[in-house]
């Protein structure tokens, strides 16, 4: 499946007139079933990266988060590699994981970069505008497909307040030796 970009009222209109996760109301946190595919990050500096989820396993849930666990294979290729480029769009590149935490008080997503022997956990701040910088952006995109079925990095923050995130949250990224204390944020 490959995500296709709609346009985020469009979305939320879909969603709540078919009964889904948004028509709950906001205290009590019910994400939408998450999206398998391809995210393309586009190209900076030359350089391109795309990632496809595989799969998309709930490793647990508690009070107003769920933990789910990405199977994901990257691609990383320069602009002009067509060979490449072609090897990414079949889905061949790096295996991994990530983990995405799903909630309305402390959303997160944890990664472990190529040469980095730690965990890296990137809090997210949907509802404040602030909250997105460019080293975050690709975590906002990955945070949206897995936890609300959306492909789109660009949130407008007052509809993310009206989902239920907090106008003022704590973006920021965090480095962790293990998984268990990255899961926490401690």
């Amino acid at each position: 499946m490959q995500f296709r970009l709609v346009s985020f009222p469009l979305a939320m209109l879909a969603i709540v007139a078919a009964g889904g996760a948004f028509a709950q109301p906001a205290s009590k946190p019910m994400f939408a079933k998450g999206l398998t595919g391809t995210i393309d990050f586009g190209c900076r500096q030359g350089e391109c990266n795309r990632l496809n989820i595989r799969k998309r396993s709930l490793m647990r849930a508690a009070g107003d988060a769920e933990i789910y666990e990405l199977e994901t294979v990257r691609a990383r290729f320069s602009e002009r590699d067509r060979a490449a480029r072609q090897k990414a769009q079949r889905g061949e590149g790096t295996p991994g994981k990530m983990h995405v935490i799903c909630s309305f008080k402390a959303p997160a997503v944890i990664f472990k970069d190529d040469d980095d022997p730690e965990f890296i956990r990137h809090s997210l701040s949907p509802g404040d505008e602030d909250g997105k910088a460019g080293y975050n952006l690709g975590s906002y995109k990955i945070y949206y497909a897995t936890c609300h079925g959306l492909m789109n990095d660009d949130l407008p923050s007052r509809q993310a307040q009206r989902l239920g995130y907090p106008a003022k949250g704590k973006a920021g990224q965090s480095e962790y030796k293990r998984l268990e204390e990255a899961l926490k944020g401690e």
